[in-house]
Parts: structure tokens; C-alpha cells; sequence
């Protein structure tokens, strides 16, 4: 709702436009406006990232 909400200000839309509209409207100034949603969608990529993260170990190994 806040991301809509968000994206509705940045825009200057109004509510029941169509998505090819909206699209129209979006533009690099009103993405820079939009920081909740940067926030929104920078966290969960954090989350669940599209590659997953494996961490390898590698044991300790002494000199001989």
C-alpha cells in the first residue's frame, strides 16, 4: 500500500490507470523519487537473492 501509494505521488497519477499508462509516466526523475520502493525491492533481493550463496570452507592445513 505505501509503495503504491509512493509510486501514485512520484508519477502524479490517479488510481484505475491502465499498466501500459503507468509505464508512460514513469521517468528517471520519478524514479529517483521513489526511495521507498528502492528500499522495498534492494531488501528482498537481500533476502532471496536470485543465485544463491554457498560459502565454502577450505580446512586448515599444516605445513609438513
Amino acid at each position: 500500500e505505501k509503495i503504491a501509494k509512493e509510486i501514485r505521488e512520484a508519477t502524479k497519477v490517479e488510481d484505475g490507470l491502465i499498466i501500459d499508462e503507468l509505464a508512460a509516466k514513469v521517468t528517471e526523475e520519478s524514479m529517483a523519487k521513489m526511495q521507498y520502493l528502492h528500499a522495498a525491492l534492494t531488501e528482498t533481493i537481500r533476502l532471496h537473492p536470485a543465485v544463491p550463496v554457498v560459502l565454502l570452507s577450505v580446512p586448515n592445513y599444516k605445513s609438513f
